[in-house]
């Protein structure tokens, strides 16, 4: 965004073209919603056949619309209605949309309409409301037809579907399919239904990455179902209220003979992740990544667990990544680099190194080499608590000859 606000600044012939990358991904906040609207409508205004491309600009620049952080900012978020105007206008003057990020489980009444107004060019959906999406889907089951990405939340603590009905199989088979989608996301429990079902029943050929939140029955369905194609699959943590306290199933790599990343992120749960890893060494399994939760008090480290990675890694785990952690940056000083939780994960780094193991951060980033590295002293300068002293004022007398 700062290369395509610098281009528009060289000289007027440039401003048309960096514009195009400018409105492509815009940053969407509560105050300029309506002004993106505004200016989109404006330039469809001033539109006429004349023109030799059929749609308007800015509206056909723009491929993503990301309203997730729109219903989390406090007394500063907008009101529904004004979303709800505003999406309305928009997605019938974007015809390039490919990526539309919805606040996560919102239902204001406008998610539908928006959905089957960009649905031919949508590759990606994220944040959809379970009973949205399967309403969706049954007004117009090929819709989507070009999803590659999509993401929605349960309706579990809502009270289950509205009104959707069941679909008819007779109708309805062998038009309802996700061909070209290749990750899933799963938030809460999805409820027992025709989308569930559809999921469970249909064909997803290209779908290598599965991230859920919810352990159950049907969902385990999932996994049976397409767990032989999986090479990426996330447990996240719920975010529904009550919490349901479900782990996932101890036989996951029995369900995923092919997977080679494997992210648990489920808070001090340690003691079943090595239960799901004691597989690993009689079926040979590939897992290649494994990522877990950050610890940030000193002495809160699952030791237990590193120190069965040390003891028994399993055959071909290469890499452990640690989420919401990036390493401490060697130029602070090897003090700060060997203190608090920075110096344990860097012992632990160590000893899972002698084990084939690297540890990284959330960046993907390998721990730093200290080498030669010091403190902030010496040869390396001052400290930063230490003040240098001010310079010596010349003697004016000296300067005047006196």
């Amino acid at each position: 965004m700062r290369s395509s606000v610098r281009l528009m600044r060289v000289c007027k012939s440039w401003r048309k073209e960096a514009s195009a990358y400018l409105y492509a991904t815009p940053c969407i906040t509560a105050t300029n919603l309506p002004l993106l609207t505004e200016q989109v409508v404006r330039g469809d205004k001033k539109w006429t056949d004349i023109h030799l491309h059929p749609y308007s600009t800015p509206g056909r620049w723009i491929q993503t619309l990301d309203l997730s952080h729109l219903t989390d900012q406090g007394f500063f978020s907008p009101h529904p209605t004004t979303i709800a105007r505003s999406m309305f206008a928009l997605s019938s003057l974007c015809p390039n949309l490919k990526h539309l990020v919805l606040p996560l489980g919102a239902e204001g009444g406008w998610e539908e309409h928006v959905i089957r107004s960009c649905a031919r060019g949508l590759k990606a959906l994220e944040g959809v409301h379970e009973n949205t999406l399967a309403k969706v889907l049954r007004a117009e089951s090929r819709c989507l037809k070009n999803l590659q990405v999509l993401s929605f939340v349960g309706a579990a603590g809502d009270g289950g579907y509205e009104g959707i009905g069941q679909w008819n199989n007779n109708q309805q088979e062998g038009s309802f399919k996700f061909d070209k989608l290749h990750t899933l996301i799963l938030h809460n429990r999805v409820n027992d239904g025709p989308l569930l079902d559809a999921l469970v029943d249909r064909e997803l050929p290209q779908l290598k990455r599965l991230v859920i939140t919810a352990y159950h029955q049907r969902t385990r369905a999932i996994h049976e179902t397409h767990g032989n194609q999986l090479l990426s699959l996330t447990f996240l943590p719920p975010i529904e209220y009550p919490i349901i306290r479900s782990l996932p199933p101890l036989d996951t790599l029995d369900l995923h003979p092919q997977l080679l990343q494997l992210g648990f992120l489920l808070y001090n749960q340690y003691s079943h992740l090595s239960g799901i890893l004691a597989r690993a060494h009689e079926l040979h399994h590939p897992l290649h990544t494994l990522t877990i939760t950050n610890w940030t008090i000193p002495g809160s480290a699952p030791h237990d667990f590193l120190a069965d990675l040390v003891n028994r890694p399993p055959p071909h785990l290469k890499v452990l990544n640690i989420d919401g952690y990036r390493w401490v940056n060697a130029e602070l000083g090897r003090t700060a680099c060997m203190s608090g939780v920075s110096g344990e994960k860097r012992v632990w780094a160590e000893r899972l190194a002698g084990a084939g193991i690297e540890v990284r951060d959330c960046e993907g980033r390998k721990m730093p080499c200290l080498g030669d590295v010091r403190d902030a002293e010496g040869e390396r300068g001052r400290r930063r608590a230490s003040f240098a002293s001010p310079p010596k004022k010349r003697d004016q007398s000296q300067d005047d000859g006196g």
